[in-house]
């Protein structure tokens, strides 16, 4: 494919002007023939703008797809007015073909005039004691729709730990352990008679919510128990390249032009391959370096991602997430084993790990897995045992220089 002129960006972009995961987006597709799936990874990962990709992706295939933006839905009232809207806006281009027959049968009980489709909103005060029936109800239609071509239809919801974390923090946990149980109950159906596909993603790990949930409040549920968890890693090299010949296009030049392409290398191997930290460098160079590439400015680029303050919200969010979501014993733990690992060259092994840390043994093993599954460290194995290591050498040099 011919590269295409981008323009560096934190933020979303036309999904059709999104680079690469093809590979993954297959991977994904086959997943989806068979289950629902839930995507854990950390922010700035590039976890939005492959599932939007996905969606705009399955536009010409048998695999239908809904992407639903769920952080900052207050209610569950508001969720399922959320969930209808799209569903009839989508119907409305002859994407789905949805009776809504269970809705309009529910609706007219509480207004027996006439239902018309295009009024009804689940915001009326009379439906928050019954968000219950109308989500349940709501889900049953789409089991229903008419599938002609035996299509699979894949709701993704985005933000979908966020929204929930919110709402415990908002004093509704109990509505996120009835939402929780409802859509346990719904999916197994949905999957089942009506070929509909959940992918559930956020910048928290779902995992966190449901333990805060054990925890604190009792919740014995497991809704996701049976779907498949999807890790997005880094860019391919292909990939990356390619995301920086695009950006290259936005009034970018190199010293010596025949070397722009080992400069894209040097930069895709300094952010290893992540679409957000590549896009943040290429900021640096426009808004500091007059857009020039050069391996002088290549070098001060890094170190500025790395230690500019103003840059320092770039990387925050890695101690932030385990400060928010974690309680303070854990975050302790977790934040000590990256000063110590931060430091250090080579894999280091668990036990000299306990030796190294004092606490408690088996408070330091379970912290350990939790950032292995958090993504922070890879772990490998060998004779003495397990090893550990930041799984990527940008987020261990911003640790050691910022917080080590």
């Amino acid at each position: 494919m011919k590269p295409y002129k981008l323009s560096p960006t934190a933020g979303t972009i036309a999904d059709d002007k999104i680079v690469g995961r093809e590979k993954e987006i297959a991977k994904m597709l086959l997943l989806l023939d068979s289950q629902s799936v839930v995507i854990e990874e950390m922010r700035r990962m590039g976890k939005t703008l492959f599932i939007k990709k996905l969606a705009y992706k399955c536009k010409n295939t048998n695999n239908k797809a809904l992407y639903f933006f769920l952080q900052g839905t207050k209610d569950l009232v508001e969720l399922s007015d959320l969930l209808f809207s799209e569903l009839r806006k989508e119907q409305s281009f002859g994407k789905f073909k949805i009776a809504f027959n269970g809705i309009k049968k529910l609706y007219n009980k509480l207004k027996p005039e006439e239902v018309d489709l295009d009024v009804i909103s689940f915001k009326l005060p009379e439906w928050e004691v019954k968000w219950k029936d109308a989500l349940s109800t709501l889900l049953e239609d789409i089991a229903n729709r008419n599938n002609e071509n035996d299509e699979i239809l894949t709701i993704i919801l985005d933000e979908f730990p966020v929204m929930l974390w919110d709402w415990i923090q908002g004093g509704k946990a109990q509505e996120a352990m009835e939402f929780l149980d409802v859509l346990r109950k719904q999916r197994q159906t949905l999957e089942a008679k009506g070929k509909v596909r959940f992918v559930v993603c956020g910048s928290i790990g779902l995992q966190v919510v449901l333990k805060h949930l054990k925890q604190k409040h009792n919740y014995m549920g497991e809704p996701f128990n049976e779907t498949e968890t999807f890790s997005l890693e880094a860019m391919s090299e292909e990939d990356a390249v390619f995301l920086c010949e695009c950006l290259y296009l936005s009034d970018f030049k190199a010293d010596i032009e025949d070397d722009k392409l080992e400069y894209f290398k040097r930069i895709v191997a300094f952010t290893e391959g992540l679409p957000f930290h590549i896009n943040k460098i290429f900021t640096v160079l426009q808004q500091n370096y007059n857009s020039l590439l050069s391996q002088k400015n290549l070098e001060m680029a890094f170190e500025e991602l790395l230690t500019a303050p103003n840059h320092f919200s770039t990387f925050k969010h890695l101690y932030d997430r385990l400060m928010i979501y974690y309680p303070d014993q854990e975050s302790s733990v977790m934040v000590r084993l990256l000063n110590h690992l931060s430091k250090q060259i080579e894999p280091y092994g668990e036990s000299e790990l306990i030796r190294s840390i004092d606490n408690e043994p088996n408070l330091i093993k379970e912290a350990l897995m939790i950032l292995v599954s958090e993504q922070y460290l890879k772990r490998s194995f060998g004779e003495n045992g397990r090893s550990y290591v930041f799984k990527y050498e940008i987020f261990k040099k911003w640790w050691k220089l910022n917080k080590a």
